[in-house]
């Protein structure tokens, strides 16, 4: 969130609203992201809330971000360092590897320790 402004985020989740895209994500139990929804999607109708599941910080301390998206697009962010670094891989294979990680990632959230609550 510190990376990208609050009108570009405002504008990018209402054109996200109007074109009908959901979002599902894989979050760690850090307070900033127990409350993403609330803080960010505050002001707009829950139905586009992104659906989330969290995982303990401690077990997976990443500070990247990985997002699949269109039809063959993956994008992969560094947010750890002074500058953003990241890539954009448009590739219909490995994008459905990426989802079928993505999924079984989904399921498994279930069966790990329990993250800490909002």
């Amino acid at each position: 969130m510190k990376f990208l402004t609050e009108e570009f985020r405002n504008h990018y989740i209402k054109k996200k609203e109007k074109i009908g895209i959901t979002t599902r994500a894989i979050l760690p139990d850090t307070d900033i992201d127990l409350k993403y929804n609330e803080e960010v999607y505050k002001n707009l109708p829950k139905k586009i809330w992104i659906k989330h599941k969290n995982i303990p910080q401690k077990m997976f301390p990443y500070k990247s971000d990985i997002t699949i998206y269109g039809e063959n697009k993956v994008s992969i962010i560094n947010f750890s360092g002074p500058q953003l670094a990241g890539t954009i891989i448009e590739d219909k294979t490995i994008h459905n590897m990426m989802v079928m990680i993505f999924e079984l990632a989904w399921s498994g959230v279930d069966t790990l320790p329990k993250a800490k609550k909002q």
